[in-house]
This record gives structure tokens, sequence and C-alpha cells, in this order.
């Protein structure tokens, strides 16, 4: 449709793709419809998909409670965050909050459409001494990782050059349970990452995997030899005394059980900041600012960025600031991969014994063994308009122990307007909290991997192609193999636009 030139009419866009998609391992054809509406401030749109499994049946487990009906909101927002009043929810892929020392371009999308999460920021902003405040859940129904933020100028009246234009903000930061990025459908403390039995609280391991429950089952490893009682005490429950009846039956002595690890209690992570910002220079095309953030890690940590700059002037974009970080403490914890960081599921095997522990991690143990350090981080951006885009940022910190906190942001897109049907194309590609940036094994925990395509086919009509690699090092043999290790989401799928 013809977009009115007007800003306050109604400007109507959809986008349709057709394409396939994995979800929890099961194939499916689908049709994704995402029709949005501008009218003003106000914007929405829908994102609602029809999924057809290999059979031809549709699927309807997305549609099967009025929180799904929520879920098929992409986003509904009013106004931006220099408004009076304003509010976003839905997919927030780039929530920061500060100057990033707490959340840092924090996405509530990063394993969409497996995962959605409906999050929600709302804030406000006053004229009395520029007072605003703003908070933020990354899903309102979870309600797990949460933000706050309160501004102001508290020296705008007083006639003093530079300070009567300072602004000031008190930040927080909550995850309240780290642990929470696993479900735990029967309560039993166990993830069903790793519960071969998630419906039933009375049962989880299952180490031969012949799906009888270790705690009811004679014969752990598979064998068919009975175990010996003080391997696997369920023997004497089944067989009385055996043993001692039968002294030379050969019972299993090489049997052991899988260990898994339960968690009834909550594993919280807060974090709190102060900053602040003060306007060195604005012309009509040139805006330079320094700024300083201190924060500090609930029963962990402390750090501070000082001094901060940043310009901006037409398409480029810069920021470099001196940062000082105490013993247990790590910048942006809240960062773009971290609802996948934020807990991990490890195996650890026996090498003599064979015997597998299943547990959990969670990103604040890291900070047990962070050690204080100093350095700079710097970020530059680049934007031309029908050619390319370009987004990089380095952190380089150092400390007493050695070389550590390096980090690598990469983003290179290509949009050719001058090139017939090519659209876009897009590469991101990043390494985080590392003692050194890895180039011969771009393969790590520490990485994080995207790429995009997009290829005009009809007048109407995109080709639409995303692949991402998520990794981690379950053997703990710092080597990346496998699939095991290596979690791929391919997907292709045409886009309509009408």
């Amino acid at each position: 449709m013809d977009v009115p030139s007007d800003a306050d009419s109604l400007k109507y866009f959809a986008t349709c793709a057709v394409g396939a998609i994995t979800i929890d391992g099961v194939t499916y054809s689908q049709l994704r419809l995402r029709p949005e509406l501008e009218f003003g401030k106000i914007g929405l749109c829908l994102d609602i998909d029809l999924l057809i499994d290999a059979q031809g049946k549709v699927s309807f487990e997305s549609w099967d409670s009025w929180q799904d009906y929520v879920g098929k909101l992409l986003y509904v927002r009013y106004g931006d965050r220099r408004d009076p009043f304003y509010f976003k929810t839905g997919c927030i892929a780039d929530y920061t909050l500060a100057h990033g020392l707490i959340f840092d371009n924090f996405s509530n999308m990063l394993r969409y459409p497996d995962e959605k999460n409906i999050g929600s920021y709302i804030g406000v902003n006053t004229d009395c001494y520029g007072m605003g405040l703003e908070v933020y859940s990354h899903d309102i129904f979870r309600n797990q990782i949460l933000a706050a933020s309160l501004r102001g100028k508290p020296l705008r009246t007083i006639d003093l050059p530079w300070l009567n234009r300072i602004t000031l903000g008190l930040n927080a930061g909550w995850d309240r349970n780290q642990y929470g990025r696993f479900v735990d459908s029967d309560g039993d403390g166990v993830p069903d990452a790793y519960d071969n039995f998630p419906d039933d609280p009375a049962y989880a391991a299952d180490t031969d995997g012949d799906g009888i429950p270790d705690e009811i089952d004679w014969d752990l490893n598979g064998n068919s030899i009975i175990d010996h009682p003080s391997m696997n005490p369920y023997v004497d429950e089944v067989f009385p005394h055996f043993a001692t009846y039968y002294p030379d039956y050969p019972l299993d002595m090489n049997c052991y059980a899988d260990s898994l690890s339960r968690y009834t209690e909550k594993r919280p992570v807060s974090i709190y900041s102060f900053d602040f910002e003060l306007p060195l220079m604005e012309r009509s095309k040139f805006f330079w600012s320094t700024y300083g953030e201190m924060a500090f890690i609930k029963n962990h940590g402390h750090g501070f960025v000082f001094p901060g700059f940043k310009a901006q002037y037409r398409f480029l974009q810069a920021k470099l600031e001196f940062r000082n970080f105490g013993s247990g403490f790590l910048p942006s914890y809240f960062d773009r991969t971290y609802e996948g960081k934020r807990s991990e599921v490890r195996v650890v095997e026996d090498p003599e014994t064979r015997r597998k522990h299943y547990f959990v991690s969670t990103k604040d143990e890291i900070l047990e063994s962070t050690t204080s350090s100093l350095g700079w981080f710097g970020l530059l951006q680049a934007d031309f308009p029908d050619y390319a885009y370009l987004r990089l940022a380095y952190q380089d910190m150092y400390s007493s122990s050695g070389v550590a906190g390096k980090s690598l942001w990469f983003k290179l897109g290509i949009t050719p307007g001058f090139i017939p049907k090519f659209k876009q194309v897009s590469l991101y590609y990043s390494q985080t909290d590392a003692d050194r940036i890895d180039f011969v094994h771009l393969r790590n925990e520490r990485a994080h991997l995207v790429a995009e395509l997009r290829y005009q086919i009809a007048e109407n009509a995109n080709l639409l192609g995303r692949y991402s690699e998520f990794y981690r090092d379950v053997n703990k043999d710092g080597r990346i193999r496998g699939k095991e290790e290596i979690e791929e989401n391919l997907g292709f799928g045409v886009e309509f636009y009408f």
C-alpha cells in the first residue's frame, strides 16, 4: 500500500513468510504472517504462525491458552524513550540501561521463535528537574529478569555553566533465578533438560536408557546382570538378602548410576549502578558528551567506567571509555546472549567408572574467579545508506594475573541498493569475557554466530535465510566438536509484503 506522507495518518505494512522450521527436534512447514500498523506514536505488529507437520496435520499447541494468544503479539508500542510517556511490549531485541554497565543490548528473543518471551518496558519523562522513571521485564508472565531506572537533572535550575546540564541516574538489574532458564515440569528440582521422567516427581534418572527409573531398576547399566546390593540398594528390596543367600552368584559390581543434581532453591543475582552524562558540544550534525558509571554486583564485586566519551557525526558514531573493574565483577552482565548463558547444563563423566554427573552452572559462578582488571573499551558504528553498515566493538582488560576480560563484537551488513534483487546479507560474530580472543578456534564457548540473507525473488516477495550457532563445551576438553556441543539453527522462508 502507498504510505501517506502525513505523520499522523494510518500506515499499514504486512509480511508473510513461508518456509520450514524446527522446534524441539520436529520439523514443520510454517506460514507466518506479520501485519504492522502505525498511527502517530502508536505501533502494533502481530506475529501469527501456522505450523504443519510431515503428516499434514496442523499443530495447535501454540493456540490452546490465553498466554498463547498474547504470544501472537510481536510488539505494541507508544512513543520512544524520549517522550513524556512511552512503552513497548513484546519482542525487544536491544534493551540497554544507562551506559551499558548492567544491561547492554539485551535481547529477550535470543532463541525466537523456539522460545518467545513477551517483554515490556514502560517509562515517563517529566519537566520537574528532568525526572524520569523506567521499569523493564524480559517476560511479563515470568518476570525473572528485571530492570529499573530513575533519572534526573538535579542542578537544572542552578546558574552554573556545564553542571546545570548534567544528568544523573540510579539503575538496577535483577535475575530472580538464574536456574529459571530450564523448565522443571514436575517440581522435583531436576530440570527437564536432563530429567528422564519430567512429569513424575518420584523419578528422574535412567542410566541405561531402558525406560525404567534407576530407583526401581535392578540392572542399572543394562547388561542383564543383577546389580550387587552394595552398588544398587533397590536389589535388596526386590531380592531381600540375595547376596547373603547366594554368595557365589556373579552379581554386577561395575554398575554406577548417573548423578543428577537437584535445585530446590533459587539462585538470584542483583546489580546496581550510578551514572552521569554531561553534554560537551551540541551542533546540528555533531554531538559530543562525557559520561561515567559505577556498578555493584551484590555479594560479588564492583567496577566503574570513567572517563567515557561518545560522539556522533552524520553517519558515524564512536564511543571510548576507560574501565576499572574489581574482583568478582563483569561488565554488561545482562548482554545480548545472556538468556542462553545465564545457566547451562554440564555433563562430567568419570573416566574410570563412566559414571556421568549432570548439573547446571550459572553465569555468576564465573565471578568467583574473576580478578580485578582495567583497560579500554571502544565502539565504532558506521551507516552508509543503500550500501552497508558496520558495528565493531572491542574490550581489552588487563590485571596483575595477566590478560583478562577480552571481548570482540562484530556485525557487517551489506545493503546494496544498486544491485537488483539483492536486498541484504549480514554476519554477526562475538567472543565475550575471554582470556584471549581465539582467532584459530572460532567455535568456542565464548562465541556466538548469526548469518542472515534477504534476496528478492518477485516484485513483492523476498527469500529469507537465517543461520545461527551456539556453543557449549559439554565434556570440558577445551574444544567444540559434534552435535552435542554445537547448537545449530537453520531456516529458510519466503517473505511477502503488500
